[in-house]
């Protein structure tokens, strides 16, 4: 199956909004009609292809720009504190649409993302992604002073606290206890 999506479309998309085809990431650029294996060849394709059409965008408060004018106007928001998107239920404002349908789960209990080896149910892809590390065993994020791996960037973070304190000196890392643990 080969999924076609404008190029409009994936311009408004956050990076790891474009989900990948579990079939083997068939994606296609619509107005180009040129095949992608991954979502990341899909922003690099686009990013190049609006260079080459001159639409570049810039902030109107910073010297911030970018390709993609959607980003800009996201980013302008940081300057203006706008925030566009309300929630009907409770009132919460949100400065992208996609943070209001994730904010809007809480209150209708929606888990759209589903793992599919145990069952449970999520309300953000992300959330499932690092819950399917732990039917993988998966530790992509790796310690660069004791070795140690990790699931998470956030732990990875947390645990160079414990070189940082004193308790541990550069090469010596690796034979302590508490990165082994």
């Amino acid at each position: 199956m080969r999924l076609t999506l404008s190029l409009c479309v994936l311009l408004s998309t956050e990076p790891r909004g474009i989900p990948l085809d579990p079939a083997g990431g068939n994606w296609s650029c619509k107005d180009f009609g040129s095949p992608f294996s991954f979502q990341t060849s899909v922003t690099k394709r686009r990013r190049r292809v609006h260079q080459w059409r001159g639409t570049y965008h810039h902030c109107r408060y910073c010297n911030y720009s970018s390709y993609d004018k959607t980003c800009v106007a996201r980013h302008e928001r940081t300057h203006t504190g706008e925030r566009p998107f309300d929630c009907q239920i409770c009132g919460k404002a949100f400065t992208r649409k996609s943070l209001l349908i994730i904010h809007e789960r809480t209150h209708t209990g929606e888990k759209p993302f589903k793992c599919k080896l145990c069952g449970q149910a999520f309300t953000q892809a992300a959330h499932l992604s690092h819950h399917q590390m732990v039917h993988t065993g998966a530790k992509p994020f790796k310690c660069q002073i004791c070795g140690k791996d990790f699931a998470r960037k956030f732990t990875l973070l947390s645990h160079y606290k414990v070189h940082s304190s004193g308790r541990l000196s550069g090469l010596h890392a690796s034979s302590d206890a508490s990165c082994n643990e």
